[in-house]
């Protein structure tokens, strides 16, 4: 008997050495993509409309091969009579983004797109800390932009490729949790809301994880960021917000 739990005791060892190294390899990978991202911005002289990104690293665009291929850049070619200005930061929670919104509290846009909750989720933050500062970025935004804001959060982190069994289970379980608290905040002060989180067996990312994920298998690739880009195109529409962002100079 002394001899299984031996056993037992020696393959968790193992399995909790190899899972440990599997994430610090990839995520030296996914800091290494980071630092070589460039956020898509531009100034046209005489736009007559403003857009402004604030956020994470998928605002930033982190894992897409070309700034152009991000949700960002992939706005700026729908609409190419635009500006576009990208605040986001890499690695950022939701505390961090609020104190670069007051930051920029005095400037304007017609439409703000934030992305955030991804790294609240992945550091554990507490669900009553990322209330108060996920609301607080809600009014912040809304009031930058007159009320027109796309709201991007997290996608079901437990079925990222990063992670596999149980740390999966855990992620699956901690995004549900703060998922929750994010609708009741959305509803609450009635933001479009563009939802990534999709179930393991729907999600069509996860189906071709080569093409849609990068290589750090946490961030989308370009044509994972193009999936993204087509539900806020599609929030963009349905809100007539089109005619706004594509006014002639």
């Amino acid at each position: 008997m002394e001899v299984f739990f031996w056993i037992i005791g020696v393959a968790l060892i193992c399995f909790v050495i190899i899972e440990a190294s599997f994430l610090s390899c990839y995520g030296i990978v996914s800091k290494r993509l980071s630092s070589r991202t460039m956020p898509f911005s531009r100034k046209i002289p005489g736009a007559k409309s403003t857009v402004m990104f604030f956020g994470d690293s998928t605002a930033y665009g982190a894992g897409a091969e070309k700034p152009e291929y991000s949700v960002a850049g992939r706005l700026a070619s729908e609409f190419p009579r635009v500006n576009l200005l990208n605040f986001a930061q890499n690695g950022i929670r939701a505390k961090t983004l609020v104190g670069i919104l007051e930051q920029h509290a005095t400037e304007r846009a017609d439409l703000a797109i934030v992305h955030i909750g991804g790294i609240d989720i992945f550091s554990l933050t507490h669900p009553k800390k990322f209330s108060v500062a996920f609301e607080r970025v809600l009014i912040l935004t809304k009031q930058i932009a007159n009320n027109r804001v796309i709201m991007l959060c997290s996608t079901n982190m437990g079925s990222l490729p990063y992670f596999h069994y149980p740390l999966s289970i855990f992620y699956e379980w901690n995004t549900r949790r703060v998922h929750r608290i994010i609708h009741t905040l959305i509803e609450k002060h009635m933001v479009a809301y563009v939802d990534l989180f999709e179930e393991k067996e729907e999600d069509q990312m996860l189906k071709d994880i080569q093409r849609y994920f990068a290589k750090d298998r946490i961030h989308p690739s370009g044509e994972g960021y193009a999936l993204w880009y087509k539900k806020v195109s599609d929030v963009i529409k349905k809100y007539g917000w089109g005619t706004m962002l594509d006014k002639s100079y």
